[in-house]
């Protein structure tokens, strides 16, 4: 039985749909249903499907955003279009992005309905014998084998498998160029090595080697290192798979670096589960998403008085794939999640606080009052106030003294300034005060404060130098 599942923004037509046609006649079950795009994605990652039936026209992302979509994370998914009137255009677009065949909802007669509805599941079976898009090959195809963490990539000796090239690109991965190849031959090169993943390449007769080679590294380093899926072993490349423009591609760093520095991902569960999503849809460069992510959890360790362990940055730095920085993401967020309390008020209470303490930590070194904050995020000042205290876990007035004291003491490390300056700079205008204050904080005057770590720099660099 072939598991499907329909798309449609329209309450009535996609029960009308799912009630009035005989699907099971057809071999085809609905297991699901989905009012939009997001919908959609997140019971792809839940649910094993066979068939994706998708409407075009939905609100905020269309059918052909799903369509792009399931290409590239479920090759192996058939997809139909769901369409209320023969549009060539809109067809052809379709087609050509990956879908099999189209139906038409104003004309399901019961005639035409089981003409198209044969010729679908006709076109299934007869895709799966060959194991679908991803096996059947024609003669000028290009395999990337890729063995992550496990050694060297491994080619079986088949009689069915014509290698006219075979080039190692690194200790990782081999490149294959072939004039015959059948999906016998590469079920066998997957069963015979389980770890290592084949990338497919179609149609590459007018590539060299070295732009094979170029173009498996352009699709490991942006589309497969989101795409991978630790039960999927073989990816299709399209050799015209248009990458961001670099200005597009700079406008969505910078928003993921705002995004992942933030303290809410950490508290609210719907924000971290839509902020995955949209980093695995970005398809920016690996390695400036681990820098990204690196930013961003350096900048909320500091935030938040609390450090992660060096071990969650190794991880991060060896991570091969998105799926890795996703539980490293996850354990780090359950480490930060503690520095708040959350129990004992309403998630839009808590939000408004936790906007107040970004709010707070960048612009610490101003005159804050606690009036106006309250004020901004529309809160009385007497409920702020008992909120922050609770939720935080310090007064207002602590919080933001804390702060600064924290930067002082970078300040003082980092920066020959004399006192007063660094003192001025954190919006103190009395240096004794200043310098009071820190002593009660640290229990050491400023002075002594930076003269203790010079000690022991000039101590570290001596015992480094014998």
């Amino acid at each position: 039985m072939i598991k499907a599942l329909l798309v449609d923004d329209e309450y009535l037509s996609r029960k009308g749909m799912m009630l009035t046609i005989p699907w099971e006649k057809y071999g085809i079950r609905i297991i699901g249903e989905a009012d939009c795009m997001e919908h959609a994605v997140d019971f792809l990652a839940c649910h094993t499907v066979d068939l994706l039936l998708t409407d075009i026209s939905m609100p905020k992302q269309t059918g052909f955003d799903l369509i792009s979509y399931v290409v590239r994370q479920y090759p192996a998914i058939f997809i139909v279009l769901i369409t209320c009137h023969q549009d060539f255009n809109y067809l052809q677009k379709a087609l050509r992005m990956g879908a099999i065949d189209y139906i038409v909802k104003t004309e399901l007669e019961q005639e035409t309905l089981e003409e198209c509805l044969n010729r679908i599941t006709h076109k299934i079976r007869s895709y799966s014998g060959s194991a679908h898009n991803t096996l059947q090959l024609p003669p000028d195809t290009a395999v990337l084998l890729y063995a992550p963490s496990s050694g060297r990539p491994y080619v079986p000796q088949r009689e069915s498998l014509v290698v006219t090239e075979q080039i190692p690109l690194d200790e990782k991965s081999l490149l294959l160029r072939m004039d015959i190849c059948c999906a016998e031959a590469i079920s066998a090169m997957s069963a015979s090595h389980p770890h290592q993943i084949m990338l497919l390449a179609r149609e590459v007769s007018a590539y060299t080697t070295s732009q094979l080679a170029e173009l498996f590294k352009v699709y490991m380093n942006y589309q497969l290192f989101y795409q991978y899926r630790p039960n999927t072993r073989s990816y299709v490349v399209d050799p015209c798979c248009q990458l961001p423009e670099p200005s597009q591609e700079e406008a969505v760093a910078e928003h993921l670096q705002e995004e992942w520095s933030s303290l809410q991902w950490i508290y609210g569960q719907d924000l971290f589960d839509a902020l995955k999503r949209e980093t695995m849809t970005s398809y920016i460069k690996s390695s400036r998403l681990k820098r990204i992510l690196y930013i961003a959890l350096r900048e909320l360790e500091q935030r938040t008085a609390i450090p992660l362990s060096d071990q969650l940055y190794l991880r991060l730095e060896t991570a091969e794939f998105w799926t890795e920085c996703e539980t490293l993401l996850e354990d780090a967020r359950d480490t930060l999640a503690s520095q708040f309390n959350h129990s004992s008020y309403p998630d839009e209470t808590f939000r408004m606080i936790l906007a107040s303490v970004e709010y707070i930590q960048a612009h610490f070194v101003e005159n804050l009052n606690q009036e106006s904050i309250a004020r901004q995020f529309h809160l009385s000042r007497s409920y702020f106030s008992r909120a922050f205290k609770n939720i935080v876990g310090n007064s207002f007035t602590e919080y933001i003294h804390g702060l600064r004291m924290r930067e002082a003491g970078q300040l003082l490390l980092r920066k020959n300034t004399p006192i007063f300056t660094i003192a001025y700079e954190l919006g103190f205008c009395d240096e004794k005060y200043f310098s009071k204050s820190f002593k009660k904080y640290y229990g050491i005057s400023p002075m002594e404060f930076r003269s203790q770590h010079h000690k022991t720099d000039a101590c570290a660099k001596g015992k480094l130098s014998d």
